[in-house]
């Protein structure tokens, strides 16, 4: 949930004085409600959370809180089976220039594809050595 912990975060930071550059999101929810694979299974990077822990603690709709982001480069795969892609267009129209989204062809939600990744390295430093640039 760390795109969506940075969408809920953004807002309130700048209220504070933060003055935040810009980021990355990958594959973040805007509304939990469109998740698709919550993780309830224990795997080996990852402890067994019950549904109750989800329907409790992580019902959100960041809609709103999206259109506060600014220079951020989004990253989201077209076959992700977590959370859609739907959510990347929804945050994309929200947010404030400049902005740049890109839907890997192909690609999951772990980002499992060393091409995607490869993509996404050399994407996300660019778009660091540009916003930073500014400041």
């Amino acid at each position: 949930m760390g795109g969506a912990t940075c969408i809920n975060a953004w807002q309130a930071l700048e209220k504070t004085g933060v003055n935040l550059c810009g980021g990355v999101l990958c594959a973040a929810p805007v509304k939990s409600r469109t998740i698709l694979n919550i993780p309830t299974r224990k795997t080996d990077t990852r402890p067994a959370l019950p549904l109750a822990f989800f329907t409790k603690n992580l019902l959100f709709d960041l809609t709103d809180q999206a259109a506060a982001l600014h220079h951020v480069l989004l990253f989201h795969g077209d076959t992700d089976q977590v959370v859609p892609v739907s959510n990347a267009h929804t945050i994309y129209d929200r947010m404030q220039a400049p902005k740049e989204c890109i839907i890997q062809q192909g690609g999951d939600h772990p980002m499992s594809s060393p091409a995607h990744q490869a993509q996404f390295e050399a994407h996300s430093l660019a778009w660091y050595t540009k916003i930073f640039a500014r400041v």
